[in-house]
């Protein structure tokens, strides 16, 4: 006869153990894939602060901890454990459908809130952390209850108890590891989050409803269970004392939090090593689950008795620790050869991150399975002791995250932060070695508290510099110099001065503001000179280091000028070292709102003349990869006074040619009238739902003002405090705007390719493809007559040198921009003479002097005849 599971219950056919543990696998690939749907969803509701983002995770943890709480005692009572589960595991998939709806319903809620308490960081705390709870609380609860009502239907013996939780929690951590896997690197780039959502919901009803199918074989085929031998009382399988036990579950707690700290630990150290995009952000989710699952489950498949298990778990806690401080520094010392494998690919990013992580994770993942033989009383109270213990371990994961997010990064920093997780580890470590009930415990038992000790000493004498400065100063150039370092909840800023004396303000080891560039400075003054009214009402989104805010400075007209950025450290370094800002503190017009941009848009009332944002590339930041997308810019529209303009830089080199297609008719598909103006790499995207005109008249009075002319010829290189060649950097009216846009992929919040930007793309055919439709002439005259007056430059001279400003300073290659060159001269044949002009002196200023020389015959082997 087929073993009994429990007295009370059902006999399990054994031959229902693999496919209820292949079951449990996709519902571990459908947990993950959920999660990182739901964040996603709750990034547009709530903003990408990584506030938000632990907020929204910590509710995740504490209604899995709350399910195995309530739902592992349920299924203590269960006489059909499997039937149980399955109808977990439907109600899961039939809520994920209602899923999207329901955060509608939230944001419809939250909307007054946020206008009403713009601001007010802890009653919107206290307002995201309620209704986020409402949503995201019954399906996990139910989540949370599937392990224990699970582990209730296939332990039948005390031998099995530790290998088939060490099975189900391994197979659902590695179903885990393959969801987030799936969900970051493909499913959300193909299917978008609705649809990836659904395709979950969908597998996670047929996971319950083959479920069910095999309980109701099951139970066809099962007999009474015969009666379980109760134990002695006070004692535990007949090894462990309650007392023993509490301090098992009490160090698994911190263990639990311990391990989710190292882990947000991890995802700010690894971005000084590798780019903050989706493959890093989904290989250290990937990295930290796979472990866990392979230790889980090497544990599960040890069938050795240990003699001490409280003690072996008290050497893994100490491993642990170790193995985790090593994970951290030692990268240190490979630092440039990490970076250079890191850009290869994808696929070598996770390949290292696994080696880098292995160690740590797996030792995570073996201590469940040895918690759940300890803490397994009665065989048939299996269900309510690991759900205890589930959800201890929970809660302690909800204290790391949150506290990670909120308390532990911005007070403590990374280097204190690490101090205290090492030492909460070997300090449990240390409690359990001790619990032998010895008179005399061994020395080593002692070991562990000694390292948490020394470990501090140790650093602070012989490592003079903190874990941040280390990793920054390792990515400098020769020369430059650490100014000063801030660690905050967003990241770890820095300001930096070159060996040519340049500041850098650095988020990580992006450079996100640069002293001398003078391109930022530019950009801000661009939109105000070319506005119908000088703008009163300003928004600056993305602050940075302040260099794209410092033109609307200039101009008196300007009444308010709102200012926005998601980490107050930038901020303040900004303005404590950068010579642009020094009297910003005291202008009474500047507001400062430290908040996400999208966020900002999404739920303030007010409206603006001018909204100027300069967010960092996605391939560099993917979370900005929001502020391209067609809601993100339709929010701007809608908070634009008549006439009002929005301008965003086209980050050229920091874009792949389909990428750069697809931002521009994503930008074109929400503004009516849209123009590029050129700002050297990064040139100016223009939007206004009025048709935009420019009048040189009008533009040539800002233009002659003191502050301007100064500010222009400090910081731009082409000569923009001229007015032929500040008209001359028009790029492309609108009618060149959208044909350069071509056929690309218009970016939505749902589905938002460009967040998915490796780098990896880039191509001179993205800068040359721009370049070659600047040199159409016939359409710029009457954008400039459009107010009526008299053209004072000629459309002709302006396209020349609108061409010769691109031929400067792009396409290192010029074979391609020959090729396209020849093709336009082809079916433009007056304009041979001038534009063989413009070729001859691009090819000079790239240096390839000979061919500068032969043009003629470079014309020819292109299929065009030389001009007499």
């Amino acid at each position: 006869m087929d073993r009994a599971s429990f007295s009370g219950s059902r006999v399990v056919p054994d031959r229902v153990v693999p496919p209820l543990l292949l079951i449990y696998f996709l519902s571990g690939v459908c947990s993950l894939i959920y999660e990182t749907v739901w964040i996603a969803h709750f990034s547009l509701l709530f903003g990408s602060t990584v506030q938000a983002m632990s907020l929204v995770v910590g509710l995740f943890f504490a209604g899995l901890a709350l399910g195995s709480r309530w739902l592992g005692r349920v299924a203590t009572r269960a006489r059909h454990p499997v039937r149980l589960y399955a109808l977990l595991e439907i109600a899961i998939g039939l809520y994920a459908l209602l899923f999207p709806v329901l955060v509608r319903l939230g944001e419809a809620l939250y909307a007054p809130l946020a206008a009403g308490w713009a601001g007010e960081l802890t009653r919107l705390t206290v307002a995201r952390a309620v209704l986020a709870g409402l949503i995201l609380l019954p399906p996990t609860v139910l989540m949370g209850g599937t392990l224990p009502v699970l582990l209730r239907s296939l332990l039948p013996d005390e031998a099995l108890t530790r290998r088939r939780a060490g099975l189900l929690y391994g197979s659902n951590a590695l179903g885990a590891a393959l969801g987030s896997a799936l969900a970051g690197l493909l499913l959300l780039r193909v299917l978008g989050i609705t649809h990836t959502n659904t395709t979950a919901a969908l597998l996670n009803l047929a996971l319950g409803l083959a479920a069910l199918g095999i309980g109701r074989r099951a139970s066809a085929h099962a007999s009474a269970a015969p009666p379980a031998r109760r134990p002695a009382a006070g004692r535990t399988g007949g090894d462990f004392s309650p007392a023993a036990i509490s301090l098992v579950l009490a160090a698994f707690a911190v263990s639990g939090f311990v391990s989710m700290s190292f882990e947000i630990v991890w995802l700010r150290h690894l971005t000084f090593f590798f780019r903050d995009t989706v493959h890093l952000y989904t290989g250290i989710i990937t990295s930290f689950v796979l472990g866990i699952g392979a230790g889980s489950l090497a544990a599960g498949l040890w069938n050795r008795p240990l003699r001490r298990p409280v003690q072996a778990l008290g050497w893994i806690l100490a491993g642990i620790g170790g193995s985790c401080l090593a994970a951290t520094f030692l990268p240190i010392f490979a630092y440039r050869t990490l970076i250079a494998l890191g850009e290869r690919g994808a696929v070598q990013t996770q390949l290292l991150l696994l080696l880098v992580l292995a160690v740590p994770t797996f030792l995570m993942g073996t201590t469940f399975p040895l918690v759940s033989r300890i803490v397994t009383r009665d065989r048939r109270r299996v269900g309510e002791s690991v759900g205890t213990a589930y959800a201890l371990n929970t809660l302690g994961s909800i204290l790391g995250t949150l506290g990670g997010g909120f308390v532990l990064f911005p007070l403590l920093g990374m280097q204190n932060t690490l101090y205290l997780l090492f030492g909460l580890n070997m300090l449990a470590s240390t409690a359990l070695l001790l619990s032998g009930g010895a008179r005399r415990p061994a020395p080593a038992a002692l070991v562990p508290a000694a390292l948490a000790l020394a470990f501090p000493v140790i650093m602070v004498l012989g490592v003079s510099d903190r874990l941040p400065d280390l990793l920054i100063r390792a990515s400098l150039d020769p020369g430059a110099h650490l100014l000063e370092v801030r660690e905050g909840a967003t990241g770890t800023a820095s300001v930096v001065r070159s060996a040519g004396g340049e500041l850098k303000l650095m988020d990580n080891t992006v450079v996100i503001g640069r002293q001398k560039s003078g391109f930022p400075v530019v950009q801000g003054i661009i939109p105000l000179l070319v506005a119908p009214e000088v703008p009163r009402r300003t928004l600056g989104l993305a602050f940075g280091a302040g260099l794209s805010s410092y033109g609307a400075r200039l101009f008196p007209e300007v009444e308010r000028l709102d200012l926005v950025d998601i980490s107050r450290e930038n901020v303040d370094l900004a303005l404590a070292h950068f010579p642009e800002n020094q009297d910003l503190p005291g202008d009474m017009r500047a507001r400062f709102t430290i908040d996400d941009a999208y966020n900002v848009l999404k739920y303030r009332d007010d409206v603006y003349d001018l909204i100027f944002v300069e967010p960092t590339p996605p391939m560099h930041s993917f979370r900005n990869a929001a502020l391209y997308s067609r809601e993100f810019y339709a929010l701007a529209r809608h908070r634009l006074s008549p006439g009002g303009l929005f301008a965003q830089i086209l980050p050229l080199p920091n874009l792949s040619p389909a990428e750069t297609g697809s931002v521009m008719r994503t930008f074109a598909s929400v503004f009516p009238s849209c123009l590029l103006w050129w700002n050297h790499t990064d040139p100016v995207m223009i939007g206004s739902a009025a048709p935009l005109h420019l009048d040189p008249e009008r533009i040539e009075s800002r233009l002659q003002r003191p502050a301007v002319q100064d500010a222009l010829r400090t910081h731009s290189r082409f000569g923009f405090s001229r007015l032929e060649d500040l008209l001359a950097g028009l790029l492309l009216d609108d009618a060149g705007f959208r044909g350069a846009a071509g056929n690309g992929e218009v970016y939505t919040d749902d589905r938002l390719g460009l967040k998915f930007s490796t780098g990896r793309e880039l191509s001179p055919a993205n800068i040359d493809a721009i370049a070659v439709n600047l040199i159409t002439t016939e359409r710029f005259a009457a954008l400039l007559d459009g107010t009526g007056g008299e053209t004072r430059l000629a459309a002709r001279e302006l396209a020349r040198k609108r061409a010769r400003f691109m031929a400067i300073t792009y396409s290192p290659y010029p074979e391609r921009f020959l090729a396209e060159f020849a093709a336009y001269m082809r079916t433009h044949p007056r304009s041979r003479p001038a534009d063989l002009r413009i070729l001859r002196s691009y090819l000079a200023d790239k240096g390839f002097g000979r061919q500068a020389g032969n043009v003629d015959e470079l014309l020819r082997q292109h299929g065009v005849q030389p001009v007499p």
